[in-house]
């Protein structure tokens, strides 16, 4: 059984929503699984060089923590990655790498646990939805964690935008920039930010931009090798 997972990039922390709202784009990594008795990995495009092929890697870390949640031993897999989404750059290429393990783990097991299961699951190992939500639903997002289940709501936008990435030479880990961060912000500023949230939510128009995943951004398909 063959396991096909295509996921986009992501733009996260949209104007006002930190945290909480991020947009799918159409520039997507592929994962081609099969099920195996030992772990090979073939990676291409970005990252071939960099990329652990072992048991550390993200997309194998997750297939793992997925089958010891089913109560399940992982046994391997051989696995291809053609990856476009740049590494380091704010385009959620963790989120691409966690969802597709997530959701390869879960065609492996016979689907165990659903969508949204999935969705919480992906959420509490990033830490923040801003990424995976719209890795994993598609479109503009926002979504928060409340009492271990993920809220979110599809945000529409025009279908007449062309979004351009401008990224550094150099590569920023997610948790260096968020260390910069203050732990408080002033009363005003949070006033601000909420106001500006309110006001992108109540006027966000009713088409869904052609340049971003409009239809859900994982396409699995299954098929059996031929005997």
């Amino acid at each position: 059984m063959n396991v096909s997972i295509y996921v986009p990039a992501t733009s996260a922390n949209l104007g006002p929503g930190f945290d909480c709202m991020g947009i799918a784009l159409d520039l997507w990594n592929e994962f081609h699984a099969t099920p195996a008795d030992d772990l090979r990995i073939e990676i291409e495009g970005v990252g071939a060089d960099t990329l652990p092929r072992d048991e550390t890697n993200l997309f194998i870390r997750c297939m793992k923590m997925m089958y010891e949640r089913a109560g399940q031993p992982f046994r391997g897999v051989h696995l291809r990655m053609v990856n476009r989404i740049p590494i380091a750059a704010g385009l959620g290429s963790s989120a691409a790498a966690l969802v597709g393990g997530l959701l390869t783990a879960n065609h492996f097991l016979d689907s165990p646990f659903s969508s949204a299961q999935l969705l919480r699951i992906a959420v509490e190992d990033e830490g923040h939805p801003d990424n995976v939500a719209p890795a994993f639903l598609g479109g503009a997002v926002l979504a928060y964690l409340d009492q271990h289940a993920v809220t979110h709501v599809n945000l529409p936008i025009r279908d007449n935008l062309t979004f351009v990435a401008v990224t550094p030479r150099f590569p920023l880990l997610t948790e260096t920039a968020r260390g910069v961060l203050p732990d408080r912000v002033a009363r005003a500023d949070a006033i601000f930010n909420v106001a500006h949230a309110s006001s992108l939510l109540r006027h966000s128009p009713q088409a869904i931009c052609h340049c971003c995943a409009a239809r859900s951004p994982i396409a699995c398909t299954k098929t059996r090798a031929n005997t």
